[in-house]
């Protein structure tokens, strides 16, 4: 591949495709995005092939705001959208196949790469994305360390998000969002991933470190149509080629299919209420009460135990303030430092 340019805002489109599709006349653009409605003056509009309609229906109001290139996917029943946009524009407009799966890379090329720069943790599964990025950030942020997250809530510092429209932003904005936390001061980012957003490929060029597994229930049959299919999606996230270590949830049947996928230097840590073998480093959990207060348990760990008392309500919090322990210990806190960690974590 060629070099990236230098200049952080201008970036040549021959190295944004490079290996894609060829540039025969190479120029300067602006910030990609697929959203018409949010290009920039020079701006690269992505044309996606959506379920209602193709991209390039908003060719106009793109060209309207400033666009220099349109890049738009490739399919059938759109000639004659392409012929109109060719007849009445001067622009410079590149069929791509399969463009929704190159987004992210365009993205992370443009943006210079932000998730090699800080440490991503992907946080999956049907419940408790929400919850287990933000303990994350909030227990990570106990040192005074900057911690960034994405998702159902919104992205940015956890305590002035800025609201999103999916749990995973589309895979323009993804990228744009992690390079603002790093320019911004983040040194890692706790980010939900949608089964949606993995498999529409929002996710495909960040380098995760860490990717969490909550669990996996009859949910968003919808769209996947089966639960292996479902399944499907979620492994997506737990075979980046990035993954540093995985932390899942043994008690569900699905933790198997995921260690099934796992590459074998990618390290493991389990939590469980159920004895464990000895080979499988495993947070067990026990003593669970519930009060009108809150709640409290205790957690062992390779023959050590710490008690461990929050505010939070509900038993599915357990689940979530473990997950985020593992997290941390994941990143190189010791077993009753993270759990320290996350007694001072609140409600999101």
């Amino acid at each position: 591949m060629m070099p990236a340019p230098q200049s952080p805002s201008w970036v040549s489109l021959r190295y944004l495709l490079d290996g894609m599709v060829t540039v025969n006349r190479d120029i300067v653009v602006a910030a990609p995005t697929v959203d018409a409605r949010a290009i920039e003056e020079n701006g690269l509009f992505l044309a996606l092939s959506g379920a209602q309609s193709h991209g390039l229906v908003y060719a106009d109001q793109a060209i309207r705001g400033g666009v220099a290139a349109i890049v738009y996917e490739a399919g059938d029943g759109i000639d004659c959208l392409v012929q109109k946009v060719k007849s009445q524009h001067d622009i410079c407009l590149i069929e791509l196949s399969n463009l929704s799966a190159h987004v992210s890379e365009i993205a992370a090329r443009y943006y210079q790469r932000p998730s090699e720069n800080m440490p991503v943790i992907g946080v999956t599964g049907t419940n408790g994305k929400t919850s287990v990025s933000h303990f994350v950030a909030q227990a990570l942020s106990v040192d005074g360390m900057t911690c960034g997250v994405i998702g159902t809530l919104g992205w940015g510092n956890p305590n002035n998000l800025i609201p999103t429209v999916n749990t995973t932003p589309d895979a323009a904005s993804v990228q744009q969002q992690l390079a603002q936390l790093l320019s911004e001061g983040s040194r890692v980012v706790a980010m939900e991933v949608s089964s949606h957003g993995l498999d529409q490929g929002r996710v495909n060029a960040v380098e995760f470190q860490g990717a969490v597994f909550t669990n996996l229930s009859h949910d968003h049959l919808d769209y996947h149509q089966t639960m292996e299919a479902y399944g499907d999606a979620k492994l997506a996230l737990f075979k980046t080629p990035s993954l540093e270590f995985a932390v899942l949830n043994q008690d569900d049947a699905f933790s198997q299919d995921i260690l099934n996928a796992l590459s074998a230097d990618v390290s493991v840590l389990m939590f469980s209420r159920f004895k464990q073998q000895d080979e499988v480093a495993c947070l067990l959990i026990s003593n669970e009460r519930l009060t009108v207060n809150g709640l409290s348990f205790d957690v062992s760990f390779n023959g050590c135990s710490t008690h461990v008392q929050s505010a939070l309500l509900g038993k599915f919090n357990v689940d979530n303030l473990v997950a985020s322990m593992a997290v941390l210990m994941a990143m190189g806190y010791a077993f009753k430092e993270a759990a320290v960690k996350i007694q001072t974590v609140t409600n999101v």
